[in-house]
């Protein structure tokens, strides 16, 4: 029986340090999500073997691949770790078949066998015609599932998808995500994926860690991470308004500004979240004095798919979401004064 993926990853680059501990189960989906110099890169090229560890231990269903105090390097092509890069790494000389063969003759098949293989899954990816052709006739869409069926045909343990739909169009990026979704979903050991889109984790990950500055920040389901930020990255990132405050009594101290809050048990440091369309907006002060209203201006205006996402100033900056009528009908513009108000009920408050 599998028992997934048990990592410790520590790599120390000057003055950059990765210290990453990872457990992804058999048949489970982990996305690590974060920005650009995270160390995403260099955690995906630790588990390949790639980049030793300078301390940790990688084990992959039982088998220790990395354990620097016991001198214990099992190097990348003995891992039956399968890899789909950003940049994909395909071999131009070689036709798509080649290619996909690649990865079962390196596991030393034999050549029919390994022709087998890349025949069955380029057949499963939708790539049966373009066999012969060479990676540089085709689109990048039909590239990036050349890339999939190569690290898949190769039966490993472990598979790594760095930044999979990085390099494709927007329209390519939804067809290609449902065939990830559908393919992870049969591959029967851990799975890792590596991106910066929130949309590429939420949607095909059951656990997202968010990677900060080589530290993991955040682990949780895509609710919880939606729901519950625990940084400015990931609040900015899922478009929530995020703070660090001071609660007591009811009410929530945030930048300064008091806040009324529903739930009064919760005291001392918390995450303060307030998602913008739970903001509204007003020309004037709002009859019946609701407790958390002040006056404000607006910085910016921009608009955000089918709604227009608003920026205001002190005394508590935020992003607020509303139509593109009520900006009109308001004349919403940048020095625009308004009046903001956000019920006690929808400020959201964690314990730290």
């Amino acid at each position: 029986m599998r028992s997934g993926l048990d990592a410790r990853c520590v790599v120390v680059r000057d003055d950059f340090v990765l210290d990453v501990e990872l457990r992804i189960a058999a048949g489970e989906t982990v996305a690590v999500l974060g920005p650009n110099g995270s160390g995403k890169t260099t955690l995906v090229e630790s588990l390949a073997g790639i980049v030793a560890l300078d301390r940790g231990r990688i084990a992959l269903d039982g088998r220790v691949l990395d354990d620097p105090t016991a001198g214990v390097f099992v190097p990348p092509e003995a891992r039956r770790v399968g890899v789909v890069f950003q940049d994909l790494l395909l071999f131009d000389h070689l036709t798509v078949a080649e290619n996909v063969a690649f990865g079962p003759r390196a596991r030393r098949r034999r050549r029919a066998e390994a022709a087998r293989l890349a025949d069955e899954w380029l057949g499963r990816l939708g790539l049966a015609e373009f066999a012969e052709r060479r990676p540089r006739d085709l689109s990048g869409g039909e590239r990036q599932r050349v890339a999939l069926a190569r690290a898949l045909a190769a039966e490993p343990d472990l598979l790594l998808l760095d930044e999979p739909l990085a390099a494709v169009d927007a329209t390519t990026r939804g067809a290609l995500r449902r065939i990830l979704a559908d393919h992870l979903e049969g591959f029967p050991g851990p799975r890792l994926l590596i991106t910066h889109d929130p949309t590429d984790a939420f949607l095909l990950a059951d656990r997202i860690c968010i990677l900060e500055g080589g530290s993991v920040t955040q682990v949780g389901a895509a609710d919880e991470i939606r729901l519950g930020p625990r940084s400015r990255y990931v609040a900015d990132l899922v478009g929530v308004n995020f703070w660090l405050g001071e609660a007591a009594d009811g009410t929530v101290v945030v930048a300064g500004h008091r806040l009324s809050m529903a739930d009064r048990a919760v005291r001392g440091p918390v995450y303060v979240t307030v998602h913008p369309r739970a903001v509204a907006v007003y020309p004037a002060r709002p009859e019946g004095s609701p407790r958390n209203t002040w006056e404000t201006v607006v910085t910016r205006v921009e608009p955000h798919g089918e709604r227009v996402r608003l920026q205001t100033g002190p005394p508590l900056p935020l992003t607020v979401e509303v139509t593109a009528g009520a900006v009109a009908a308001l004349g919403l513009e940048p020095g625009s004064r308004v009046w903001m108000s956000v019920k006690a009920t929808e400020i959201g408050v964690e314990g730290i």
